[in-house]
């Protein structure tokens, strides 16, 4: 049975991530990440992060996605691991929430005054420290 090739998604996300990082100084970045995650990020492990290596790269933790993004300023690499679906349904709730004003969205969401949703599971953050 023949399956589809895929692209190489550790490449694309060492892609993303030098794109991204190009633009911004490492050090602010690790210096951001490290506060927010309770642990030491250094440029080294920015640098490793991007490197294109056949063997031995390092890879992007998961749990590093939030501070990453936050540090950066940008979310294209949250997007990106949403995938196609996922970000086309984000898309459409973007737009849905640029027509509506903030009551009717805290009435869509069920988002109370205190902005957290009144189902939303709150477990901390997703990286053990």
């Amino acid at each position: 049975m023949d399956f589809p090739s895929k692209p190489d998604s550790d490449l694309e996300v060492r892609s993303i991530l030098k794109r991204i990082m190009w633009r911004k100084d490492r050090p602010q970045i690790a210096l951001v990440m490290t506060k927010d995650l309770g642990r030491r990020i250094t440029v080294n492990m920015l640098n490793d992060f991007v490197r294109e290596s056949k063997s031995g790269a390092a890879k992007f933790p998961l749990c590093y996605l939030e501070a990453f993004c936050q540090a950066v300023g940008d979310d294209s690499l949250k997007r990106f691991i949403l995938g196609p679906r996922l970000c086309e349904l984000l898309e459409l709730g973007e737009r849905v929430a640029a027509i509506l004003d903030e009551r009717a969205r805290r009435r869509v969401l069920k988002v109370p005054i205190n902005g957290f949703a009144a189902g939303e599971k709150r477990n901390g953050s997703p990286c053990t420290r």
